[in-house]
């Protein structure tokens, strides 16, 4: 179906849509790196037409260009967002102590306050501490000079950017 979605082919989709009976999901990850209009365009009337069987997940870094507004209005839209995503402190604190046992509450907190909440982060941080009291140091010290979050910022966010965007960084 992403093929079809690609050549812009909407009216194949919706013939195959049609034929399928039973629920169907499509998944689309990192729709933040699609630039093409008539993907877009495909999508957001595909997303129109499409029966409640037919179900779409969309992950992207970025508000999609999508035609969205009718869909949320009437309900048929979930939106999953940094707040929803992020670690409660009881969560970072669960995280932490599955793997290095139970941590004091004041780092849990301090953890949650220095990453946002950012499980990617929570967990770079757990993985880079041996135990409990590494774990205290690193949070103590500043999380964010840790190399490890350093290189997954770089790597993840800094040069996935446009040239531009990389340059004023």
């Amino acid at each position: 179906a992403l093929d079809l979605i690609r050549r812009g082919d909407t009216v194949r989709i919706l013939e195959v849509h049609d034929r399928v009976s039973s629920s169907a999901l499509i998944v689309h990850d990192d729709y933040h790196v699609v630039t093409d209009r008539a993907i877009h365009r495909s999508l957001s009337t595909l997303l129109e037409l499409a029966q409640s069987n037919f179900q779409f997940a969309l992950g992207s870094r970025s508000r999609p260009t999508l035609r969205l507004s009718r869909l949320k209005s009437q309900g048929q839209l979930v939106e999953i967002g940094p707040r929803q995503l992020a670690f409660s402190p009881e969560e970072v604190s669960a995280f932490a102590a599955n793997r290095l046992g139970s941590i004091p509450d004041r780092v849990a907190t301090e953890l949650h306050h220095a990453s946002r909440g950012w499980p990617a982060i929570v967990a770079l941080a757990v993985q880079a501490s041996a135990d409990v009291p590494a774990l205290s140091r690193r949070v103590d010290s500043g999380l964010v000079r840790s190399k490890e979050i350093a290189g997954f910022l770089l790597e993840e966010l800094i040069l996935r950017q446009p040239d531009e965007l990389r340059r004023f960084v």
